[in-house]
């Protein structure tokens, strides 16, 4: 029993997704088994998720467009003369300081390390280019007003702040380049929050209550709802979503109804015709089609 206890953890812990197992027999031994098929794919996963985030992290710019502005930078210092500015301005200046940290660096070719600094010091200027752009981004898109604009009118401030947005965005962007430049969610202040909860419950109570709650209400803004609000202000200032965590767990996953019947109703297949009268051929057509979407969000193709 102990043995096949202790075969069944080490199952657990060596069971990698598939990719390899190692799983223990009854007389004590165990059997190491490989999916190279699985461990490739997984390798191309692990590759294309890297490539993304490197791609999201320098978006505007490509890592081809980043590749040849760093490498234009390098050459340009290597090939200009040493009374030039690329080699005695302040940032040489500043660089070559900074060189004289790592002894080891003055050992190396003089052109091989003036090609090191100037590869640094351009990847952390085009790093802080695109770092400045999604910060610009991220104040732009703060703005909300032009939802409450009347329709048919499209003030000149609301066409050039989407102009803005529009040059910033760069071109073809992929599912996550933005993600970055999202405003994080706000706080809403404390007395709109409680007012918004006293209109919600007023045509559920009668006056007496409501005149109770409007009592608990005023005592929860002066007492503990500061409390609480000041916690929320300080938990946004390193969450994207100060709400996101507490509603996943909360409200999305403590929820036990049916959620294709009573809240995804809308994606059942029957919504423009109807493939098949028979049950199993509409449950692998609904299937096919959630696996090829789930391709698209994977593949960052939307």
């Amino acid at each position: 029993m102990a043995e096949a206890a202790a075969g069944a953890r080490l199952d657990a812990a060596f069971n990698v997704r598939g990719d390899v197992e190692l799983v223990g027999s009854p007389d004590g031994t165990y059997t190491i088994t490989i999916n190279p098929q699985r461990l490739v794919r997984r390798f191309y996963r692990w590759v294309f998720r890297f490539n993304r985030k490197v791609q999201n992290m320098i978006w505007p710019f490509t890592p081809t467009l980043w590749g040849l502005g760093v490498s234009g930078i390098v050459a340009r210092v290597v090939t200009a003369p040493s009374g030039s500015w690329w080699r005695n301005g302040f940032l040489a200046e500043w660089l070559w300081k900074m060189d004289s940290a790592f002894p080891w660096q003055k050992r190396l070719p003089i052109n091989l390390r003036v090609a090191w600094l100037s590869l640094l010091a351009s990847a952390v200027g085009l790093l802080g280019i695109s770092s400045l752009q999604r910060a610009t981004m991220r104040l732009l898109l703060n703005y909300n007003g032009y939802m409450f604009l009347p329709r048919g009118s499209t003030p000149f401030y609301v066409k050039l702040w989407f102009g803005a947005l529009k040059i910033l965005g760069g071109s073809k962007p992929t599912l996550y380049n933005f993600q970055g430049c999202l405003p994080t969610l706000p706080v809403p202040p404390l007395q709109q929050t409680v007012n918004r909860f006293l209109l919600s419950v007023k045509p559920l109570v009668d006056d007496e209550k409501y005149s109770e709650l409007q009592k608990k209400g005023e005592e929860f803004v002066k007492g503990h709802g500061r409390k609480a609000q000041l916690f929320l202000k300080l938990r946004s200032f390193w969450k994207r979503s100060w709400l996101w965590d507490w509603w996943e767990t909360y409200v999305y996953l403590k929820g036990t109804d049916p959620i294709m019947i009573n809240s995804n109703y809308y994606i059942m297949d029957g919504y423009k015709f109807t493939p098949s009268k028979h049950q199993a051929a509409r449950a692998a057509s609904l299937t096919f089609e959630a696996d090829g979407f789930k391709e698209l969000v994977d593949y960052e193709k939307l």
